[in-house]
Formats: C-alpha cells, structure tokens, sequence
C-alpha cells in the first residue's frame, strides 16, 4: 500500500468511484455512500477495542477491504442468502450488504464484541436482512445453514472449502484469497475459473467454489 498522506472522504469517493469505473465493476456508489461511509468511520473507531488489525488509513480501508469487498458484491447472484464465514467486524460481509441490499446475509463472527458492534451498526444504519451470527467456527457446532458462502482472509482457501460444504451445507462459495499472506493449494479443490482482482499491486483473487 502506498506511503503518503491520508485522503479525506470525499477524495476517497472520487478514488473508489474512478476504480470501480475503470474496472466496469457497475454499482452505483452514490446510492450508498453515507452508509458506507458511516460504517467505516464506527469501523476505524472501534477497530482497537475489537482487536482488529485491518487497514489503518482511509485509502488502506477502500484500496484494501472496500474494493475487494465491492468487486466480490458485483459477482454474487441476486436474492441470494449467505453467509461471511469469519468476518470479523463485517469485511467483507456487512460492506456486501450495503452495495447490495437485495441480500440476505448472516455475519458469522466468533468474538462476541464484534457482534455486537455489528449489531449497533446495522441498526443504526437501517439494515434490513443482515444478522450477526455468533458462533466460533471449528470449535464450536454451527446450526445456520445456507446456500451460499463468502470470506475474506479465512485462512486459506481449503478451509473455507471444507466448513462451507460440512457445515453450512452451501452449495456454492466465494473467496478472496490473498495470496500474498494466505497460502496453500487449489489442487483437489472444487473450483470454476479463478477471477484476479484488477489491483496489480494486490495479490487478491476472487475463487469461486461449487460443492
């Protein structure tokens, strides 16, 4: 990520609306902006207290998690339910939710705080059909089932394979593996084509799992 003096808002509105042009990834930032907005500045200051380690600058936040996240919303099918295995205070899920409020989606979270701060941002904003879900995956039986599943930064992408189908039962899933920090094999893996992210100095790609 690059070295230099933080952005303000409204040049992050004008960065973040200039890159999803200019990679036709076709959501109408202006009609959630606030919201979005919103979000992120409880996010960043609340991050500390939730024990979160996510980007630290307004430009690391949108360049990072909010691109990637608003690239996988334009991917999903619409009406779907999912669930965002892992995440944390909402990344990817909950920004996913605000681009695209035609989706049903559990925040599946295993440290309690998170969810609750969840919680208070999904109301404060209005959402409708997003739920905060507690529940520490692998160490604890999950009951929620659904069709479809998202993640980002769950490990590496066979364990987000393995809990999505053994104890979501999902039927299909979406990954934003960060191969620079993620590692592991796709071999054996029950995946379509992978779609790169186009951020060349990010080593993200969006894998696309049917079960």
């Amino acid at each position: 990520m690059r070295k230099q003096p933080d952005i303000s808002w409204e040049e992050g509105f004008v960065w973040l609306k200039d890159r999803l042009e200019k990679h036709n990834i076709s959501l109408e930032l202006k009609s959630f902006w606030p919201e979005l907005k919103a979000y992120l500045i409880a996010f960043a200051r609340e991050a500390e207290a939730l024990n979160l380690t996510a980007a630290k600058s307004r430009f690391d936040l949108l360049a990072g998690p909010v691109y990637e996240a608003l690239f996988l919303a334009k991917q999903l099918p619409p009406n779907i339910t999912c669930a965002d295995l892992g995440t944390g205070a909402g990344f990817p899920g909950l920004i996913v939710k605000i681009a695209r409020p035609d989706l049903k989606i559990y925040l599946v979270e295993g440290y309690a705080p998170r969810v609750h701060f969840m919680e208070k941002v999904i109301k404060n904003l209005g959402l409708k059909e997003a739920f905060p879900y507690l529940c520490h995956l692998g160490f604890k039986d999950c009951s929620l089932k659904v069709p479809f599943t998202i993640a980002r930064g769950y490990g590496n992408p066979a364990k987000f394979a393995k809990h999505s189908r053994e104890i979501f039962k999902a039927t299909q899933g979406y990954y934003l593996w960060r191969k620079d920090v993620e590692k592991g094999s796709l071999e054996k893996l029950p995946l379509r084509p992978v779609y790169s992210l186009p951020v060349p100095e990010r080593l993200v790609d969006l894998l696309v799992f049917y079960f």
